[in-house]
């Protein structure tokens, strides 16, 4: 809230030059008549277009601190919030200024509507809704959150929501018709945020979101967007009690063969990195590629032990 409640546009020096408090204009920029919503949008579209082929460019924003005034942008209405996000995700790409700034100033949760409430958050919820109405807004938000997944403020930040909720608007986020790099930004963060707290969050993942979302979506992506895809749907589904809560509502909707496929193609996929990796396929009886002998020993003492024995060296 006090964020939204801040005055300028940019870092500005609030008493001497070495003052380097970031005003926030959220409200300004909320309020844009919507001729200057449009052409800032124009600028800040230009603005990755640039940036995307010049380093120099990038070094220039970076140095007068672009990154953190774009942030606000990104409630505006649109088109100037999603040029901002499309913006700040180009900045992602070549600079870790940009996902600093991104991170630190809490724009991922932003772009998965969750936000402290205040008497603006409403609006702003409402900007980010429509804005992310559009698939091209939808591929720039992934491909940026792909980008700050691994960032520890990130996920200390979403603690303070209901995981569903943070889940399922992440999921949201790869609906429709992503493209493969947005498919594959998706499903990184998806990836950490079930890592992260996985045993608070991983119960949360809801069977509905991945029976509509991500079961299709890995069914007809290739190559690096279905391995992004894959890790994700590997920690839900190789965790046996997700499974036996997820699995009636698959059979309601008919899909235990669709979801035995999907088994089936990530058991494939792992199989065809083995062998691209080490030349050959997996052996079961040599987890982890442990030599034979070892995995057989360490099998044999496991069938062999005696309860009893157990018991009384545990006393």
């Amino acid at each position: 809230k006090k964020r939204e409640e801040g005055a300028g546009a940019a870092p500005a020096a609030t008493g001497d030059d070495d003052d380097d408090e970031v005003k926030w204009p959220l409200r300004d920029v909320a309020a844009l008549p919507e001729s200057d919503t449009r052409a800032l949008g124009e600028i800040a579209r230009g603005l990755a277009d640039e940036a995307a082929a010049d380093d120099e460019l990038v070094e220039a924003l970076t140095r007068h601190g672009a990154w953190r005034a774009l942030v606000p942008l990104c409630v505006a209405r649109p088109p100037l919030s999603a040029g901002a996000i499309r913006c700040l995700r180009v900045g992602m790409g070549r600079t870790q200024a940009a996902i600093d700034a991104g991170a630190e100033l809490g724009l991922p949760l932003w772009l998965l509507g969750c936000r402290e409430p205040s008497d603006a958050s409403e609006d702003f919820n409402a900007n980010v809704a429509t804005t992310l109405l559009a698939q091209a807004a939808r591929d720039d938000a992934c491909q940026l959150l792909g980008y700050v997944a691994n960032q520890a403020v990130v996920h200390e930040s979403a603690e303070l929501y209901d995981p569903h909720d943070v889940l399922h608007a992440a999921i949201g986020l790869l609906s429709g018709s992503p493209s493969d790099d947005a498919a594959c930004g998706g499903g990184r963060a998806l990836l950490h945020l079930l890592r992260y707290q996985r045993s608070a969050r991983l119960p949360a993942l809801s069977a509905r979101d991945v029976h509509d979302v991500l079961v299709p979506l890995f069914l007809r992506k290739s190559g690096e967007a279905k391995e992004a895809l894959m890790r994700p749907l590997r920690v839900a589904m190789a965790d046996t009690a997700w499974m036996e809560a997820a699995w009636p509502y698959f059979e309601s909707r008919g899909s235990a063969a669709k979801v035995q496929q999907v088994v089936h193609e990530m058991n494939g996929l792992e199989e065809m990195k083995a062998i691209a990796t080490t030349g050959k396929a997996p052996d079961a009886m040599r987890p982890n590629a442990a030599p034979l002998a070892d995995s057989l020993e360490a099998q044999h003492r496991v069938e062999n032990l005696q309860p009893t024995k157990v018991a009384a060296f545990l006393a």
